[in-house]
């Protein structure tokens, strides 16, 4: 489960495809009025906010490369896992505090 987290590896060429993907899909779902509209009040309701960000790909994404690609996950990289369940059994969550190296925090499983 650590190795997938924290050591997935990511190929030059699988950047590619998702940006080709994520292009397609914002086109398909704008494509859909509905969808259209809903993206704009969710932008206008949350524009205090990264709420407000859109839930397709926006421009930016096409100026995405390799390199800022992986500038980005080496930062993530640093941050602590959080490990968060709702009526999960405690060995489970014991289990995975020790394979993600997290503390329980405030005395919780």
């Amino acid at each position: 489960l650590a190795e997938v987290a924290f050591n997935t590896k990511y190929p030059e060429w699988r950047l590619s495809e998702a940006k080709k993907s994520a292009f397609d899909e914002t086109k398909a779902a704008f494509e859909n009025r509905q969808t259209m509209i809903m993206d704009q009040l969710h932008r206008v309701a949350f524009r205090q906010n990264g709420l407000g960000n859109s839930l397709f790909a926006t421009s930016e994404v096409s100026t995405a490369n390799y390199e800022t690609f992986m500038s980005f996950r080496e930062k993530l990289g640093r941050m602590k896992p959080v490990l968060v369940g709702v009526g999960v059994p405690g060995t489970f969550a014991e289990t995975a505090k020790g394979v993600l190296g997290a503390a329980p925090k405030d005395g919780a499983p």
